[in-house]
């Protein structure tokens, strides 16, 4: 566990260009903030946990690559 306040993720090279690409379409300044535009997007109610959350992301973003 990282200590309190922090939190990370691990994702596929993939994933990672996919949310860089994310940075630059949507003006945003960090993959923090590409990580939490894409959930936005992407979430269908607040009741997930943050895992849910990163689950559904890595899913989509893996899907959407997949079928590129």
């Amino acid at each position: 566990m990282p200590p309190d306040g922090y939190t990370t993720i691990t994702i596929p090279e993939e994933t990672a260009e996919k949310l860089a690409q994310l940075m630059v379409q949507h003006e945003l300044e960090t993959m923090s903030n590409a990580v939490e535009f894409a959930v936005d997007s992407t979430r269908p109610n607040d009741d997930l946990s943050d895992t849910e959350l990163a689950h559904l992301l890595y899913q989509r973003l893996y899907s959407s690559e997949t079928h590129s």
